[in-house]
């Protein structure tokens, strides 16, 4: 069931998916709007079971042993991860000369 409108211009994008429907809804808004933010997960195997639901869950290199991905807010300064701190593993960039500033891996 979707939150009721308020000021918070995501509200529109919210959906409870303990609710009758819920993950149905969940698909629908994220279909819509391209982006759903859910409420009723209250750990790591409810969150896992509802991605299992949505789709078929793959780890990778950012997941955790559940093949799931947390992003966290470490705050102003930490350390980077991802292209921007280029660490020796992953391939370098280079600039593409008909294309000032654009990077190609």
């Amino acid at each position: 069931m979707l939150a009721p409108p308020t000021g918070d211009p995501l509200s529109a994008c919210r959906v409870d998916v303990d609710a009758a429907g819920g993950v149905d809804e969940f698909v629908a808004v994220l279909a819509r709007r391209g982006i759903a933010l859910f409420d009723g997960v209250r750990d790591t195997q409810a969150l896992r079971a509802l991605a299992e639901r949505l789709g078929h869950v793959v780890r990778h290199r950012d997941s955790d042993s559940t093949g799931l991905t947390v992003i966290t807010d470490r705050g102003e300064g930490a350390a980077r991860a991802g292209p921007g701190s280029a660490p020796e593993r992953w391939p370098r960039t280079r600039t593409v000369p008909t294309s000032p500033g654009r990077r190609v891996w």
